[in-house]
């Protein structure tokens, strides 16, 4: 089965794709505490004080997606034979 996604268009036109990228960033913070809450209040501190800052380096990974407008369709194609319906949902390309 295999899924395609274009939009309807006029002859001599160009289409035009939104794309949405997300990224993602994580870091692992050890933080000493008596209790969970207390260590929960210094991580928060911290964090509001700007001293657990995340930037490039904590880069894990990211997710592509599609934006429909209101010409997409999504062909599918299932043992060879071609549905098209409108679709109004992001469909994810790719994540890595």
């Amino acid at each position: 089965m295999g899924i395609i996604l274009n939009g309807k268009k006029e002859k001599g036109t160009i289409m035009k794709y939104t794309f949405e990228i997300e990224e993602t960033l994580m870091r692992r913070v050890t933080i000493e505490g008596d209790t969970l809450d207390e260590a929960l209040r210094e991580f928060y501190t911290k964090f509001e004080a700007e001293e657990i800052v995340l930037d490039a380096d904590d880069f894990c990974g990211a997710k592509l997606s599609l934006i429909p407008d209101e010409s997409s369709v999504c062909r599918i194609e299932k043992l060879g034979e071609p549905v098209e319906q409108p679709y109004d949902y992001a469909v994810v390309i790719d994540y890595w």
